[in-house]
């Protein structure tokens, strides 16, 4: 037996969180086009939308069978940056819209919901790196 300390919203998970990226982060921090997604994205028009298809993802090693979940992981990213990005699943795709401002207030419960310490160290260093 082991026994951890349980986070504030006591679900039994550790404190901490991971240290490595998810999928959908991954992707986000990743280039294309010789530039950093994230970047590529926040240079977007407010009203204008990108578009990822669910395959991109598998390549990142998510084995999502919809998209519900990645959005969740590029939300909780553009909220911890306060980045006036947000993102939402349609079936087999991700749509990330470009707001005119960040607000709190666009983003689902699920959304809000706070990653651990460590993945958000993790996250914040990437976010550093990325927008530098």
């Amino acid at each position: 037996m082991k026994i951890v300390e349980m986070n504030p919203n006591g679900n039994g998970k550790t404190s901490g969180g991971k240290k490595e990226l998810g999928a959908a982060e991954k992707w986000l921090f990743d280039t294309e086009s010789g530039e950093v997604r994230l970047k590529a994205l926040m240079n977007m028009s407010a009203g204008q939308q990108g578009i990822a298809d669910l395959s991109e993802f598998k390549t990142y090693g998510s084995d999502a069978e919809k998209s519900y979940g990645l959005d969740i992981a590029l939300n909780r990213v553009f909220i911890l940056g306060n980045i006036p990005l947000i993102a939402r699943g349609r079936e087999d795709r991700v749509v990330i819209k470009k707001v005119e401002t960040f607000d709190l207030e666009i983003y689902n419960k699920a959304d809000k919901k706070e990653m651990g310490a460590n993945h958000i160290e993790t996250v914040k260093a990437k976010l550093a790196e990325a927008l530098a």
